[in-house]
């Protein structure tokens, strides 16, 4: 079975599959036609392992209320950064 998990590079999504046999390559490049950043909220953090256990995060259970104290700084602002996910060398 074949336990893969996405990977961010600048290239884009690449996905491993270790153990396999080696396959064709094929690379697709996509051109993204809408990106929308929004507030998503805080998951859930908990310990496992008992106190002293790394965190963990329960993706599942959503908090509007944030764990962490207010950080200052310039953000990339909510909604339309599709000038955000395209290269520089691409925007108009």
């Amino acid at each position: 079975m074949c336990a893969s998990g996405p990977t961010w590079r600048s290239t884009g999504i690449t996905f491993f599959c270790p153990g396999t046999d080696a396959a064709p390559l094929t690379i697709t490049r996509l051109a993204p036609v809408a990106a929308n950043l929004h507030a998503r909220g805080w998951s859930r953090v908990f310990r496992k392992g008992g106190r002293y256990g790394p965190f963990w995060f329960d993706y599942s259970q959503i908090s509007k209320q944030s764990p962490w104290l207010p950080v200052g700084g310039h953000f990339t602002r909510y909604g339309d950064v599709l000038r955000c996910s395209t290269p520089p060398t691409t925007r108009a």
